[in-house]
C-alpha cells in the first residue's frame, strides 16, 4: 500500500461549477451532490463561470452591495434575490445549492405564505408538536 494513498473525501467541480464530495465506497470513487451556502455556491459559480459581482448585480437586480456582502463574509441574502442569483446561472435555487430538498422546503414556505395569520399560527404550533415529539438524535 502507498504511503500517499487517501481515501478520504474531496471535494470537485464539474464543467458547470457543481461541487461534489468524491468518496471510497468499496473501493471506486463515487459522488455525492454536497449542499453549499449560499456564499460557497456564489463563489464556485463565480469562479466557474467568470462573472463578476457588478454583471450580476445589473442583470438581476440584486444590489452589488448585498453581493459583495455575501461574497466577502458570507452575509445572507432573501430568497428572492438567491433566485435571481441562481436564474442569472441557468439553474434552480437547489441547483445553485446543490440541494436536492430545496425545492421541498421552498413549497413549504409558498403555501405557508398563502395562508391567513390564523392558519399560519395553528400550522406553526403543530410543527413545533410534532418536532417535539419526535426522538432525539444520540
Amino acid at each position: 500500500m502507498s504511503p500517499y494513498r487517501d481515501n478520504g473525501p474531496h471535494k470537485s467541480s464539474d464543467d458547470d461549477g457543481d461541487t461534489f464530495r468524491l468518496t471510497k465506497k468499496n473501493g471506486s470513487l463515487y459522488q455525492k451532490a454536497m449542499k453549499l451556502s449560499f456564499q460557497q455556491a456564489l463563489l464556485s459559480h463565480l469562479d466557474a463561470h467568470g462573472e463578476s459581482l457588478r454583471s450580476i448585480a445589473l442583470a438581476t437586480g440584486v444590489s452589488y452591495e448585498q453581493l459583495k456582502k455575501v461574497k466577502q463574509r458570507g452575509g445572507s441574502t432573501n430568497l428572492e434575490d438567491a433566485v435571481r442569483v441562481a436564474n442569472f446561472f441557468g439553474k434552480t435555487i437547489e441547483e445553485f445549492l446543490g440541494d436536492a430538498s430545496a425545492r421541498e422546503r421552498l413549497e413549504i414556505l409558498d403555501l405557508y405564505n398563502q395562508l391567513g395569520k390564523q392558519e399560519q399560527d395553528h400550522l406553526l404550533a403543530t410543527a413545533r408538536a410534532f418536532a417535539a415529539s419526535r426522538p432525539k438524535p444520540e
